[in-house]
C-alpha cells in the first residue's frame, strides 16, 4: 500500500483518487477549489471540469495510446450507465461536416452501432434544415451530466475512505506533502507546479438553455450532435446536448497564445458576438433545433452564457512517470477536451504505474 497524495480536484485527480483508493492505497485528495461548490453555477473558467457537456468521445485530445485509453474508460462509463445516480447515459450521437471526405474517426471500432451518415436515414433532417449536402457518421455514444457525475465521484470517493484536502499549493509547497507517490492532475496550473512551458489554455463558449424540453427522436431515442460548417460561416464546430438540468450548447476551440501568461490572450477571429457568445453558436443551433424539435425556439427561451478553458498541451497528454520535489511523481494532464472522456483508462494507467514502483 501506498500514501499517495493527488494534487487536483477536478474530474481527473478525483476518478484517479478513486481508482487508487479502490486498488487499497491511502489517497489524499489537495484541490485549491471543491468543484461541488461551484458545479450548479460554473463561475470559474480555469476550472475546466465545471463546464464539460460531457460526450464519451475524445475530442481535441492529443495522446499515445488513445485507441487503448479510450476503450477502457468506455467499459467504465458503460458500467456506471446502469446507475441511474450517476448521470450516465447512453444516446444517438451526430458528427456532422459540411467538408467531403472528412476523416472518419479511427476509434469508429469501439463504438456501438457506428453509422457513417447517410442523409436518407437522418430523422433529425440536417440536410433539409442546413440546405446542402453533409457528411460524418453516427453512433450511439455514452453520455456524462457533469453535475451529476461529479457529485457521484465526490461520493463514493468519501465512502471508500478517500480524504480531500482544499489547499491552494504553489511549487514550494509540494516538498513538504507527507506521500511516497505524487499524482499530478493539475491541468491548466501544471505550467507552474512543475514548470511546463507547453500548457495552454483553450476557451470554449457554452450557452445554457433553461427549462428547455428533453428531445428525443421520433421513435422515443435521445440525441445530440456536433455540425462542422463551411470555414467561410465559422471556425469551430457547433453543438448541442441535451441534459437534465437543460440545453448545453457550443462551441469553440481557441487557442491561447502559448507563452504561458495569464490571463489568457487569444487570437482575434473577429468573430460576432451575441448574448456573450459567438453568433454561429446561437443561429446554427437555433436552425437545426427548430426544424429538429418543430417547435421550440431557442430564441424564445431563457439562456445564460459562459465560457471555460479547457487545458491543453503542445505534444498531448503528459501521463508519465518522473522523479520530482525528491519522490516519484506521477503527470497525468493536459488532457484538452478529453478530460473526462479519458478519465478512467488514465486513472488505469497511474494505477499501474504506482504498482510497479
Amino acid at each position: 500500500m501506498r500514501n499517495v497524495t493527488i494534487i487536483g480536484g477536478g474530474v481527473v485527480g478525483i476518478t484517479t483518487a478513486l481508482h487508487l483508493q479502490r486498488m487499497g492505497h491511502h489517497t489524499t485528495v489537495v484541490t485549491h477549489l471543491n468543484p461541488l461548490d461551484h458545479i450548479a453555477e460554473p463561475t470559474i473558467p480555469q476550472f475546466a471540469s465545471l463546464y464539460p457537456a460531457a460526450l464519451v468521445v475524445p475530442h481535441s485530445v492529443e495522446m499515445k495510446n488513445l485507441h487503448a485509453v479510450f476503450e477502457m474508460s468506455q467499459k467504465i462509463f458503460a458500467q456506471l450507465s446502469s446507475d441511474g445516480r450517476t448521470g450516465v447515459r447512453w444516446q444517438r450521437h451526430y458528427e456532422i461536416t459540411a467538408t467531403p471526405n472528412g476523416a472518419l474517426p479511427d476509434y469508429s471500432d469501439l463504438l456501438r452501432d457506428y453509422r457513417p451518415y447517410d442523409g436518407s436515414l437522418d430523422e433529425i433532417g440536417f440536410e433539409e434544415a442546413i440546405g446542402r449536402k453533409l457528411h460524418g457518421w453516427s453512433a450511439l455514444c455514452l453520455f456524462v451530466e457533469t453535475p451529476r457525475y461529479l457529485r457521484h465521484l465526490y461520493r463514493e470517493y468519501a465512502e471508500v475512505g478517500g480524504n480531500v484536502v482544499i489547499r491552494r499549493l504553489g511549487s514550494n509547497d509540494v516538498p513538504s506533502l507527507d506521500a511516497d507517490v505524487i499524482v499530478n492532475c493539475t491541468g491548466l496550473w501544471a505550467r507552474e507546479l512543475c514548470n511546463d512551458p507547453h500548457v495552454h489554455a483553450i476557451r470554449g463558449y457554452l450557452v445554457r438553455v433553461l427549462d428547455a424540453p428533453f428531445p428525443v427522436l421520433p421513435h422515443g431515442e435521445n440525441f445530440s450532435y456536433n455540425y462542422k460548417p463551411p470555414d467561410s460561416e465559422y471556425l469551430y464546430d457547433v453543438y448541442f446536448f441535451p441534459r437534465s438540468d437543460g440545453w448545453l450548447l457550443g462551441g469553440s476551440r481557441e487557442n491561447s497564445d502559448t507563452d504561458g501568461a495569464e490571463p489568457w490572450t487569444f487570437p482575434d477571429h473577429h468573430q460576432k458576438m451575441v448574448d456573450g457568445v459567438p453568433e454561429p453558436v446561437l443561429t446554427i443551433n437555433r436552425t437545426i433545433l427548430k426544424h429538429a424539435t418543430r417547435t421550440t425556439d431557442i430564441a424564445d427561451l431563457q439562456r445564460r452564457s459562459f465560457y471555460g478553458y479547457r487545458p491543453g498541451r503542445r505534444g498531448g497528454v503528459r501521463l508519465e512517470l518522473a522523479e520530482e520535489f525528491g519522490r516519484p511523481v506521477i503527470h497525468n494532464y493536459g488532457h484538452g477536451g478529453g478530460g473526462v472522456c479519458l478519465s478512467w483508462g488514465c486513472a488505469d494507467i497511474v494505477g499501474r504505474l504506482v504498482e510497479e514502483l
